[in-house]
């Protein structure tokens, strides 16, 4: 009996994996919920409340986050953690399939993908894919790796990942019958099908016990310990919501899709795509592959009328497959001398400058002949680049030289792909600005929890038993109010009765009038009862305000500073005039009626 023995490699990819988990669980409440991610947020807590029996299509990640919520106070961050966790374990692809890729590129395809701008802002989404590309690989390398029982738990757990799961599942069908055209994943046998590059079938060493322990977890899991049965049926829904996207089309152009993966992904972009053309040139049958599976993926989210950013999600891990390849071979064709590391330097120093030139010309806003003098200086800069690069091709040898160049422009652009995460995660989490974002919460929401608490203790005494009605049907809110025991959802307001509180959309200034010039308040005139409240308005959702454009038509700007319009929706909080303590001390002293019995009145009249 051999032992296994934990070596550098193992503990590289262990380092790699904390680091996923810290920039993915790292602020992930910050940002409140927008309607796309609150949807399934408040599925998962009316799950864990006992209010309903319904899943819907994500049963995996309802059912996986209704245990959180039962255990724990339902949050932002728990509404997410999931995705989060799932999302750090996506870089053991690499590791599972590192005797193809090799294992310097496996590493680095592992650090991409545990850094990458997009897989980290869609790991940070609540009911967003992560689920089904994560469950879906890791079926994939651990069947690879000879492991069927485990790859059958997670491949069971792909299948609950609801309707982004068929959109993988095509492009990986694509790949493998484009690859066998080319002659590249032609299985040996229909028992071989799991093993494009005719590697044994790992399913004659499966153990039956193993697969059926596996399907019974799996089982238990999306039928949350056999509470809700629904859970076990909700995969066949998603296949028909995936079709329906064909005929749904979404406000996303295809263009903002294109413009993702060039503003967020340079490093993969350039050297992944190098290493797929050098691949089809040379017949590497690895390289090819992930070509193959890469263009296939990206056209089957350009080409989904139902389509969203964060579907790139699945052409990315065999874009970082790629650069990782074309980054180990260039990295490691030489070793490394003064020379390369020289010409590193340079090559950074003179990228760092020509993005501060580009930052100057977009901060300065001069004229047409400053503008072109900023973009000489930054076409200058990257010139001396190439001229160093090609005195060192002369001196010594383009291998060298090639070195110094891709170290140089990878180090550049992983600084740059960095402080792009960084942004996207931590210091505009969840904004609209940023492309991977389906919409987002508004920054006001928890201010209006907090003052919906505050008129709570004046009216009840408690702060969830505050009674609200609610005149829209914006997702946000049953998330939004979940702590409160009090809300109903009404198309319009009651008649009969003037509640405590209520909430409707924004007052249109149009048909508005105002009520008495001291207070400064308006009354929408064509809902009359808000005669008898207070109106203050709260912004609850953001979205782009670029519909229709694939990014903002000042791109420079948009790019440098991420400064865009956006569309703000908001909503206004009416309180009741007699929750305010001053008004009803007026009310007391006055001979007039309040306005409640004069709207009253004229309803009954």
């Amino acid at each position: 009996m051999t032992k296994k023995q934990i070596t550098l490699e193992h503990l590289l990819y262990l380092i790699i994996f904390a680091l996923a988990l810290f920039v993915r669980l790292l602020m992930l409440g910050k940002a409140p919920l927008g309607g796309f991610e609150a949807t399934w947020a408040y599925q998962a807590w009316e799950l864990a409340q006992g209010q309903t029996s319904h899943i819907g299509l994500q049963a995996g990640y309802l059912t996986l986050t209704e245990g959180l919520f039962s255990l724990w106070e339902s949050t932002n961050a728990l509404a997410r953690f999931w995705p989060a966790l799932v999302g750090s374990l996506l870089i053991l692809a690499p590791f599972l399939f590192r005797d193809k890729l090799g294992r310097e590129a496996a590493l680095i395809m592992a650090l991409g993908i545990a850094l990458d701008p997009g897989l980290v802002a869609v790991s940070r989404l609540a009911g967003g894919p992560m689920l089904a590309v994560a469950f879906t690989l890791l079926a994939c390398g651990l069947l690879w790796a000879g492991k069927p029982a485990w790859a059958v738990f997670f491949g069971g757990m792909a299948l609950l990942s609801g309707p982004s799961l068929w959109m993988g599942l095509l492009g990986i069908a694509l790949t493998l019958g484009m690859g066998r055209l080319v002659g590249v994943s032609a299985p040996p046998s229909v028992r071989g099908w799991v093993s494009p590059w005719g590697k044994a079938s790992p399913w004659g060493k499966a153990s039956p016990w193993g697969v059926v322990s596996a399907l019974g977890a799996v089982i238990l899991l999306a039928t949350s310990f056999l509470q809700h049965y629904q859970g076990l049926s909700a995969w066949m829904s998603a296949l028909p919501a995936f079709v329906g996207g064909w005929g749904q089309p979404s406000l996303v152009p295809a263009g903002r899709l294109a413009a993702a993966l060039l503003v967020y992904q340079p490093l993969a972009l350039i050297f992944g795509l190098a290493a797929g053309l050098r691949g089809l040139v040379k017949g590497e049958k690895a390289a090819t592959v992930l070509s193959i599976w890469f263009v296939a993926a990206l056209g089957l989210a350009l080409l989904y009328p139902g389509r969203q950013v964060y579907d790139l999600a699945w052409s990315l891990v065999p874009l970082w497959g790629l650069a990782g390849m074309g980054l180990a071979r260039s990295l490691g064709a030489v070793k490394g001398s003064w020379v390369t590391r020289l010409q590193a330097g340079f090559i950074f120093v003179m990228f760092a400058l020509a993005w501060l030139s580009f930052v100057g010309l977009v901060s300065a806003g001069g004229g047409e002949k400053g503008e072109w003098l900023q973009w000489g200086i930054m076409g200058a800069t990257l010139l001396l680049a190439a001229l160093v690069t090609a005195i060192v091709t002369g001196e010594w040898s383009w291998v060298v030289a090639c070195k110094g160049l891709v170290s140089g422009i990878s180090a550049a652009l992983g600084v740059y792909v960095l402080a792009v995460m960084v942004g996207t995660a931590y210091l505009r989490p969840g904004s609209s600005r940023e492309l991977w974002v389906p919409g987002s919460g508004g920054e006001q929401t928890g201010l209006l929890q907090e003052s919906l608490g505050d008129f709570g203790l004046l009216e009840t005494g408690r702060q969830e038993n505050l009674e609200i009605v609610v005149l829209d049907e914006n997702a946000a809110f049953p998330w939004a109010l979940r702590g409160f025991s009090e809300v109903r959802f009404r198309e319009t307001a009651p008649l009969d009765t003037l509640p405590p509180v209520m909430i409707s959309g924004e007052v249109d200034a149009s048909q508005s009038w105002e009520v008495d010039a001291s207070q400064s308040w308006e009354v929408d005139a064509s809902q009359p009862w808000t005669a008898a409240y207070r109106g203050q308005d709260f912004v609850l959702q953001t979205s782009p305000a670029w519909d229709g454009e694939a990014i903002p038509a000042d791109w420079k700007r948009w790019v440098a500073f991420r400064e865009a319009p956006i569309k703000e929706e908001k909503y206004i909080l009416w309180v009741r005039g007699d929750l305010f303590p001053s008004v009803a001390e007026e009310e007391a002293k006055s001979d007039e009626p309040p306005l409640e019995e004069i709207f009253m009145e004229s309803i009954e009249e």
